[in-house]
Formats: C-alpha cells, structure tokens, sequence
C-alpha cells in the first residue's frame, strides 16, 4: 500500500498563532499612528501572508505607509513570535498517527524564518519534510507549485495528496494541484465559509485527521 502525502497549511490548521499576529499587527498600526483591530478583524486577513496582512490590516487608504509598515510590523512579529501561539489540542496524536503511514510536510504563506523557528519552537519540527515558507520557492498559495514540490519530493503523484487547511488559499491551491483537499474549520474562517469552498472533507477537531484518509490510502 503505498504513502500518502499529507500537506498542512501553519496558521489557523497546526497551531493558533492568532494572539501574537494581533499584538504585532497592533504595535505597527499603533506606532504609525493608526487605530487597533479587534482580533476577528485581524484574524480574516489572515492566510495570504504576513506582507498583505499588515497591508489590508491598514486599509487601502493607508496603502502609501505600506514601505514603513513591513519593517516595523517585522520587528514586533519577531519580538513577540511565540508568547501566546501554541499547537491545537490533538494535533501532536493526529501527527504521530500519520508519522509511518504518510508523508507530511507544511505550505505556508508564512515567511520561511518565522516557519521554522515556530515549528522549532513548538516542538513540531521533526514530523515535517519538506517545509516551505514564503519565499522558499518562486510561488506560494494559491498557486500549486509548493504542492507539486512536495508531490515530487515524495516521489507521489497529486492524487496521492491531501491538502489540509483553514483557509481559501489552502483549498484553491490543492484543487489547482489536483489533489485531494481538506477544510478544517477550528482556524481562521467559519464553517460556513469553509463548506462554501466545497473541499473533499470538512473536520470540526483536529482529531478527526485520525484515519480520516484512510479509504483513499487503501485505494492507491
């Protein structure tokens, strides 16, 4: 029986890094001189990367600060990386579960440093190859070429992969690769916005991503 390929997006499917985006978001727009976001405001920016994040968190009225606010939101995200951001419950059993049975790797919109020192920092760093960051390749979600790279690192072809995320970008990008998708609905976007992307599967908890793929396992 051949391997699966399991491909997880970071924020919002492995860990909630929702508390510390929001105090960086806000030390920026604080220090330009513009109001705070409440964290559901920040919270559905989120997914296409930390570069458009703090632009659409500023609004396109304030789009001439956007050359200012990269460097200042940087220097906030880095200080505060992993004060409150912390692994789903049942993500670590759900990542052991596949650890023998499938090949795993993270596709993120998030920039390759802080990918690494989070996974590193949470002790998620060893389930995982490839991992690629924003920047790690020429394109990113919802693009499909991060997900054929790891298809081919595999040596897998994309039907032999699921893409599991919380967000449009995640869903887009696995239909785009031709594989299987997987919305899960404890991150950054609602049930309902989730159902409407009519991924392969829906999941309520991370640990239904406990033999959720095993039927298509058996069908390789």
């Amino acid at each position: 029986m051949r391997k699966l390929g399991l491909i997880f997006d970071l924020d919002g499917t492995l860990i909630d890094s929702g508390p510390d985006l929001v105090t960086a978001v806000n030390l920026t727009l604080t220090e330009l001189g513009l109001g705070p976001l409440s964290p559901p405001e920040v919270a559905r920016h989120l997914g296409h990367g930390p570069g458009r994040l703090i632009r659409d968190a500023m609004g396109p009225e304030h789009a001439h600060l956007a050359e200012a606010a990269w460097p200042i939101f940087n220097r906030h995200y880095t200080e505060h990386l992993v004060e409150g951001t912390y692994v789903y419950d049942g993500i670590r059993e759900a990542l052991e579960h596949w650890r023998t049975s499938a090949f795993q790797g993270v596709v993120t919109n998030k920039e390759q440093g802080w990918t690494d020192d989070l996974l590193r920092a949470l002790g998620l760093d060893g389930f995982f190859e490839p991992v690629l960051g924003h920047g790690a390749l020429p394109e990113h979600k919802p693009a499909p070429g991060p997900l054929f790279h790891c298809a081919a690192r595999w040596a897998l072809p994309p039907r032999a992969c699921v893409m599991i995320g919380d967000s449009e970008v995640d869903i887009s990008a696995g239909k785009a690769a031709g594989m299987w998708t997987c919305g899960v609905t404890w991150g950054n976007r609602s049930a309902a916005q989730i159902e409407a992307l009519a991924p392969d599967f829906v999941i309520h908890e991370p640990r239904a991503l406990i033999g959720l793929f095993e039927l298509v396992r058996e069908a390789l």
